[in-house]
């Protein structure tokens, strides 16, 4: 009887058509956004994001024409944030929808779902304090210029890449990640790591790290460090 019941939602399961979880059909377009001014964006669903350098606003989508106008009309800019929606429990694959955002003294960037998130270039307009807070799996590659402040958080399973020059970085990762940032210069670094990550950082006068886990922290320069580990982690000189 047991196996006969277990068969049997092997067998329902086996017929679902995933695809109807996929909400949106339509053609695949572009479409400039005429939006108010805003400074965060906060993302509710798996996207491509790229950042472009800019002196104004601009926001371009490509995706399914019928994803897009639901997307309009879900989505507000309120509090200084666009807070960028989709019809709910529809799988939206990272691929299907890509963001250019060009927002000069962009401050905060949060995406709920698996990403591709990419800097165009250098980018030099953003705020000197940018924060970055993603709950999914996916790429990160960033260049940024002379930030006083990047703050980065992960909830998921990440690969990270950044480039460029802040005074202060502080990292707090949960999951299983990868963070090379030998070519992003600090002072200052702070890393929290909850579970399993290999970061590569450069820090010139501090460095804080808090592990608990099966982690490592490779390190060039020659800071101060002060560290709390538990588990297998370990912190590495790689000079």
């Amino acid at each position: 009887m047991k196996n006969g019941f277990y068969l049997l939602i092997i067998s329902t399961l086996m017929s679902c058509d995933l695809d109807s979880f996929n909400c949106y059909d339509g053609s695949i377009i572009t479409k400039e956004l005429s939006l108010n001014t805003f400074h965060k964006i906060d993302i509710d669903f798996s996207c491509e994001v790229i950042l472009v350098d800019g002196d104004e606003q601009k926001i371009v989508i490509e995706g399914k024409d019928d994803m897009i106008q639901d997307l309009e009309n879900r989505s507000i800019v309120s509090n200084d944030t666009w807070k960028v929606r989709t019809k709910g429990n529809c799988i939206l694959p990272t691929k299907d929808t890509r963001i250019y955002i060009t927002v000069p003294g962009l401050k905060e960037l949060s995406v709920d779902g698996n990403y591709m998130i990419s800097s165009e270039g250098l980018l030099k307009n953003v705020y000197d304090a940018l924060k970055i807070d993603l709950d999914g799996n996916g790429d990160l590659s960033l260049s940024l210029d002379n930030l006083v402040l990047l703050e980065l958080e992960i909830d998921g399973n990440s690969k990270v890449d950044i480039e460029g020059v802040t005074n202060r970085f502080n990292i707090d990762c949960d999951g299983n990640s990868e963070i090379r940032a030998h070519d992003f210069w600090a002072e200052i670094i702070d890393i929290k790591i909850d579970g399993n990550a290999n970061m590569d950082v450069n820090v010139s006068q501090r460095l804080i790290v808090n592990m608990d886990g099966k982690g490592s922290v490779c390190y060039k320069g020659n800071p101060q460090i002060t560290s709390n580990q538990e588990g297998s982690s370990r912190i590495k000189n790689c000079n």
